[in-house]
């Protein structure tokens, strides 16, 4: 179980386009030994969706893509990253108590998997520390693996994710309104949580999409041209109302 190809011992660099699987290295006796230990619990999922809780989950069987949680209601969410068999993922909710992705099963017989103990050891460990503490190559995996993420991660957001978060945040600004006036790009990053060069990327790809129109006077005027169009960019159901008269301002 958990068994892919192990990775080339070519060049000391990792593939950052290849994840590595959590006990990548182990020998059976000691996989078999520590998956005893410190991940008796198992989980299982259906196609389209997954339950999560505070800990790590290593995938048996079936496929589990992570996406960016932008908005409430969106079906076209970015994935992040896809995993198979060896794969864990849950290492953010795990680690910050919140989740900043969200998992979803999409392979049609649906997935499980073993997922690690949640209950205190002896001497205040966690079930983390005392899996790092007993297999010091596991750790080394999960940290590797997770460093990899992050840097996906980075590269993916601002020209994925920057556009679908504003024309999220336009559908709501622009309910009943003809447009929003804005001073500047500033005024956006702070409603967004994004830079400065990710709204102006977001912008370029709305307005060159035929979704928006931008006045780049003192202020940025941005006008929806076609609010249909843009549910069907984002892939959401917008239920607002349209009054077509009005500018706001923020």
């Amino acid at each position: 179980m958990f068994r892919r190809e192990p990775i080339s011992e070519e060049s000391g660099a990792l593939d950052p386009n290849r994840s590595i699987a959590l006990f990548e290295g182990l020998c059976e006796d000691n996989l078999r030994e520590l998956v005893q230990t410190h991940f008796p619990g198992t989980w299982s999922a259906k196609p389209g969706g997954f339950e999560t809780s505070h800990t790590l989950h290593v995938i048996e069987e079936g496929k589990v893509e992570i996406t960016l949680p932008i908005g409430q209601g969106m079906r076209n969410v970015p994935v992040l990253i896809a995993l198979g068999p060896g794969d864990f993922f849950g290492e953010t909710r795990l680690l910050f108590e919140e989740p900043l992705a969200r998992p979803r099963v999409v392979s049609e017989s649906g997935a499980r998997g073993r997922c690690l103990s949640t209950h205190s050891r002896p001497g205040g460990l966690t079930p983390l520390e005392c899996l790092v503490a007993a297999s010091p190559r596991v750790g080394a995996n999960l940290i590797a693996e997770t460093c990899r993420r992050l840097l996906s991660t980075s590269r993916f957001v601002p020209s994925h994710a920057a556009p679908l978060r504003l024309g999220y945040f336009l559908l709501g600004a622009t309910t009943n309104t003809a447009e929003i006036v804005v001073a500047g790009t500033s005024g956006l990053t702070s409603q967004l949580g994004l830079s400065g060069p990710a709204v102006v990327h977001a912008l370029t790809t709305l307005e060159g999409a035929g979704l928006l129109a931008v006045d780049r006077g003192s202020s940025l005027r941005i006008r929806v041209i076609d609010r249909d169009a843009l549910t069907d960019y984002l892939g959401i159901t917008h239920t607002g109302h349209e009054d077509g008269g009005a500018s706001q301002s923020i």
